[in-house]
């Protein structure tokens, strides 16, 4: 199984303190495999991906 669809199925059933959990794991995983990344600019991403799934997730409930 590919990991993204790992990764999209723990989005999908995951509640909001275990997916903040995943994915603050995943920037320490990114940050020790790639120095010269900054941890501070992969955690700032997934905190914007973060916001627009909340969007997404609003904006369906509505329609």
């Amino acid at each position: 199984m590919p990991r993204e669809d790992v990764e999209a199925f723990l989005v999908a059933n995951s509640t909001r303190p275990q997916l903040r959990s995943a994915l603050f794991r995943r920037v320490l995983e990114i940050a020790e495999r790639n120095p010269g990344v900054d941890s501070d600019d992969v955690l700032e991403e997934l905190e914007a991906w973060d916001e627009e799934q909340k969007a997404q997730r609003a904006q369906a409930q509505r329609a």
